[in-house]
């Protein structure tokens, strides 16, 4: 595993005085953060610009993030006086104001694009593109900081009964969540940022390595992990009904999906910057034995010891046999028609009926959505940033990435336009 560079981290103090440090929610930050202890600003933190100046949408959005900032600001001044129960609440809602306020700068640095269409936006275009180059370490610092939090949580897992795992891994699922959520954030800046004309090199080069880095990682607990199922497979054959035992082999199999299902999400991000994934992807199909999951062509060769899959975009995976025949294999291509599994999320403050009926609408305008199986969406979870629906049309197998693709692109255009 790369060695990575880890910052301290102080006691949650959300909000200082200047976004960076708001943003990030701790009084420990990156070395070019602007804080408390550096600025004579005390009092600002990002400019409340005229509407007259910069329009309607970018002021609405300046005053969401000033806002965003004193609702942190007041968090902070009860956080250390609170219950060890309200300070979990207050943590929670800590994170979904960072998580709020980033998301509101790419929406500031859209709706500059857009006006910039019309004309140059000098005040606005200053102003964005300062609140980039204070906020974009940010995405580097909170991802080291949960990690580290992953770290020790998973350290106390030797320390625990059995039957106490199960809750310690449901921690370290959330905090990975979290982890997925900034390597997300970093590319949605990172795309920005190209989109703004802002140099973009040093920041990919970081972001690459960070991406790399995580691979490396998450490949080595996805091996441990598996080593782990294994010899708790083997002692559960050999002591059934062992509670203690049912406990760790449930755990370790709940470590395996949540450090699949990061490597996922690198991968894809992965994949955006045209990177070659191709090697951590045969290792995936290895491990989540989908050969087949909208990746492959029907171009396939058996030899006596490995099977060699063609896919669609001209890859060749080559999987020992013993996978083949000693392991279940999930062939999602074998029957004409599929379903489309997607998840959409909407702030707290969003109408959700006005949601539904957007993704209503965009399914049943779109020509290659089937009308049976009937489409599903339904709001599904209450996460800790959005509130999510589940979106599952049916469509022709040959057809199922040009919705998927089609149907997230279309969402967040009606999004940006009609949730706002």
């Amino acid at each position: 595993m790369m060695n990575t560079l880890r910052l301290p981290i102080a006691i949650p103090a959300l909000l200082g005085t200047a976004l960076l440090a708001v943003a990030l929610g701790f009084h420990a930050a990156p070395a070019n953060a602007v804080t408390e202890e550096t600025t004579g600003e005390q009092d600002k933190v990002i400019s409340k610009l005229p509407t007259e100046t910069v329009g309607q949408q970018a002021s609405e959005i300046l005053s969401r993030i000033n806002k965003a900032i004193d609702n942190g600001r007041h968090y902070d001044q009860v956080l250390e006086s609170a219950s060890q129960e309200d300070q979990k609440v207050l943590q929670l809602q800590i994170y979904q104001l960072r998580v709020q306020i980033m998301n509101d700068v790419n929406a500031l640095a859209e709706t500059l694009l857009q006006m910039e269409s019309s004309g140059p936006q000098a005040e606005l275009r200053t102003e964005v593109e300062e609140v980039f180059t204070r906020i974009t370490p940010l995405v580097r610092f909170h991802i080291d900081r949960y990690r580290q939090e992953v770290d020790a949580v998973r350290a106390r897992r030797i320390e625990v009964k059995p039957e106490e795992r199960a809750t310690l891994e449901a921690k370290v699922e959330k905090l990975s969540r979290r982890v997925d959520t900034y390597h997300r954030l970093g590319l949605e800046y990172f795309n920005k940022m190209q989109a703004l004309g802002m140099p973009t090199d040093d920041t990919r080069k970081d972001f690459i390595f960070l991406l790399n880095e995580r691979v490396a990682e998450l490949t080595g607990r996805i091996d441990l992990a598996l080593e782990r199922i294994q010899e708790l497979d083997k002692l559960n054959k050999e002591t059934p009904n062992d509670a203690g035992i049912v406990s760790l082999l449930s755990s370790a199999q709940r470590s395996l999906k949540t450090n699949i299902t990061s490597l996922e999400v690198v991968l894809g991000l992965m994949d955006a910057l045209e990177l070659d994934t191709r090697s951590s992807r045969a290792r995936l199909v290895t491990l989540t034995h989908d050969i087949s999951s909208g990746i492959l062509d029907t171009g396939v060769a058996m030899s006596l010891v490995s099977t060699s899959l063609l896919t669609i975009d001209n890859q060749l995976y080559i999987v020992p046999n013993s996978k083949i025949w000693g392991d279940v294999i999930k062939n999602v291509t074998a029957q004409k028609i599929r379903r489309v599994d997607m998840v959409f999320g909407i702030s707290y403050s969003d109408d959700i009926e006005n949601a539904e009926a957007v993704l209503a609408d965009i399914l049943k305008s779109h020509t290659k959505v089937l009308d049976e199986p009937e489409s599903v969406i339904r709001l599904h979870t209450l996460g800790e940033s959005s509130v999510d629906f589940i979106v599952r049309p049916w469509v022709k197998v040959d057809d199922y990435w040009d919705v998927y693709w089609d149907i997230t692109r279309t969402v967040k255009m009606r999004f940006d336009t009609e949730m706002s």
